[in-house]
């Protein structure tokens, strides 16, 4: 790792310092993330620094694209006062968190030479990659202190000098300038406070105009990213009577999801990733991304969810029109909007292929419909509707309808949520996903019921499909010995009950399309066969191997709505609590899984969607 210094000298002349450090507990976390939407920087408990700065937070910008690298590896600062010096990363971290609410993570260390508080967010008041460092120093004895900046990176060395005006910049050949700058804070009930800011630019022209532009607009960076988070919150609508700790893990969880927004210009825009870029999920999947915005719709952030909604309808998608494997197509069948899996950071649509073939899931297509009536309703943002509903009736509504098979009257084999690619090895296979028609019934029902209600038409007849569906779907997915609803057509007729089972049925009973006695039963089901073990957790189902047997934190939610939606308040709350009493002692996180044996975070955290959206909608219902 390569490493450049430079320095900042200063004058110091009185005295203070912090209170003792709070005793944490253990924690499964030890990376906070900081994002505009642009660009984001990564901090380490462990190291102890910033470890990593990126220039986008998707993975890939296209298929032929490297994956986003990390431009920095380090950023450190040595302190120097009276010639004592010491790396803030060698100093006591006795503290760490977001501030609730925000993209602001702060940081508190002491040391025998001198105390220091650090804030580093990426600042949504600047439309570009950029993070920003906010150092205080409490030194505990007179004289003059020296601030030096520890830059380490990977790869080819990049180009690096020093400005007289501007600061030190360094330039990546491939992503543009990067422009670092030190400003000096006056401040009253500290020794000394400055800044570093740090851009991206395409050049060192962009990014001095950047800094320029930032020193000039905005007198004290902190406040500014506070007052923007506070006006952000205020504009929502958030749950009554919740306590502190669980209005900060609300408001944490909608401001990652605000971070985990694409805001560059072009058909990417928009897009929700699944996870921050921590994570190894920072892609955009269509079921991430619904229950995102299902999320902001039901918190009053509705300028966000017309964002996500206008991303689907803009991108580039429509390449599965056609997929042959032998003589069957499980392509789409006509012109469509929605992926059949995912998208690239350009906001083109991508399906990962295994060697089974690619994953071709219809799911989305309902999904959007429920998010697209939803947002309408809640909005009331009729020219909204207007703009876009032509396109949704022909490229979301009639290719939903056209992938119904009509002998079952339920969704025809496809990938389903978890992903089963084409191909049948045993594992994967495309199959009748019961989640998909759950969400084709939904989303159908919901815009059917919102056409009705604006006075509107459609081309197609969703009346009738929405019967077609529901009939095949209680006389196909439901398990009539049993009164149980089954996890896909398949599973049920070729390896019946428990295999059969599946967690992600449980969306039936959340939008009351079954009848109680089968909403208890498959509940009951549930619990005796995917429940682990000593504590209210899940797996997603039983016929998988490592990924699908670790407990889901999406399916706990979820199940957790489900009772609620039964009146089981008193099960429903015993579930999230204990996903809450973990999200708060790591740092409002919430992971993709829990470990089945030891309950540790695994899989990528934090999970937008089906983490923190998830748990929105659970204490938004």
């Amino acid at each position: 790792m390569k490493r450049i210094l430079v320095s900042i000298i200063l004058f110091v002349f009185m005295f203070s310092a912090l209170g003792l450090a709070q005793k944490t507990e253990k924690r499964d976390v030890n990376l906070l993330i900081t994002s505009n939407g642009f660009g984001a920087a990564v901090f380490s408990t462990v190291k102890k620094k910033i470890v990593g700065f990126l220039p986008s937070i998707y993975k890939k910008y296209d298929e032929k694209s490297p994956e986003t690298p990390y431009l920095l590896r380090s950023l450190d600062y040595k302190i120097t006062i009276n010639d004592k010096s010491f790396f803030i990363s060698q100093s006591q971290l006795k503290s760490v968190n977001y501030i609730p609410g925000t993209g602001i993570i702060k940081a508190s260390f002491s040391h025998e030479i001198a105390n220091v508080n650090i804030y580093i967010f990426s600042s949504f008041k600047l439309n570009y990659p950029n993070f920003i460092v906010k150092l205080e120093i409490s030194p505990n004895e007179k004289g003059i202190i020296e601030i030096t900046r520890s830059i380490g990176y990977s790869g080819k060395e990049p180009i690096s000098a020093y400005d007289n005006d501007l600061g030190q910049y360094i330039n990546f050949l491939n992503y543009g300038n990067l422009n670092f700058y030190f400003k000096e804070v006056a401040k009253k009930d500290i020794e000394f406070s400055l800044y570093d800011i740090v851009v991206l630019g395409k050049d060192f022209e962009e990014s001095s105009k950047l800094i320029k532009y930032y020193m000039n607009e905005f007198f004290d960076p902190l406040t500014e990213e506070l007052n923007f988070w506070e006006n952000w919150h205020r504009e929502g609508k958030y749950p009554k009577n919740l306590t502190k700790d669980y209005l900060d893990l609300y408001k944490q969880s909608l401001a990652f999801i605000k971070m985990g927004q694409v805001r560059e210009k072009g058909k990417g825009y928009g897009q929700i990733l699944a996870s921050l870029p921590t994570g190894v999920w920072n892609i955009a999947w269509v079921r991430d991304g619904i229950y995102s915005i299902i999320s902001l719709i039901k918190s009053g952030h509705f300028k966000e969810a017309k964002e996500g909604l206008e991303f689907f309808l803009n991108a580039d998608s429509g390449y599965y029109k056609s997929y042959k494997i032998g003589d069957t197509d499980y392509g789409v069948g006509t012109d469509y909007k929605i992926s059949v899996c995912r998208y690239y950071g350009c906001g083109k649509e991508e399906s990962d292929d295994n060697g089974q073939g690619p994953n071709i899931e219809l799911d989305g297509f309902g999904m959007f419909l429920w998010a697209f009536s939803e947002y309408v309703k809640a909005s009331k943002d009729t020219e909204f509707f207007n703009k876009y509903w032509e396109i949704v009736d022909k490229y979301v509504v009639y290719p939903l309808i056209l992938n119904i098979d009509t002998n079952l009257g339920v969704i025809r084999p496809e990938s389903g949520p978890w992903e089963r690619h084409l191909k049948d090895n045993g594992y994967d296979g495309a199959k009748r996903f019961t989640y998909t028609t759950i969400m084709a019934i939904k989303g159908l029902n919901e815009i059917n019921e919102l056409l009705k209600a604006i006075k509107k038409e459609s081309i197609n007849d969703i009346s009738k499909s929405i019967e077609i569906l529901k009939n095949g779907f209680l006389n196909n997915l439901v398990d009539k010995d049993k009164n149980i609803l089954v996890g896909s057509y398949e599973h049920f007729k070729l390896k019946g009950y428990p295999k059969y089972l599946d967690g992600s049925v449980v969306e039936a009973i959340n939008f009351e399309l079954i009848p109680k006695e089968i909403s208890k039963n498959t509940l009951e089901a549930i619990e005796k066969e995917l429940k682990l073990d000593n504590r209210e957790g899940y797996i997603r189902n039983l016929d998988g191997g490592w990924y699908d047997s670790q407990e889901w934190v999406i399916i706990n939610l979820r199940t957790a709505s489900a009772y609620k939606k039964l009146a089981n308040t008193s099960k429903a709350n015993k579930i999230v609590e204990r996903i809450i009493t973990k999200a708060l002692n790591n740092f409002y996180m919430i992971p993709e899984l829990l470990e089945n044996k030891t309950e540790s975070y695994k899989g990528a955290i934090p999970m937008l969607g089906f983490g923190a959206g998830a748990l929105v909608i659970y204490l938004s219902e």
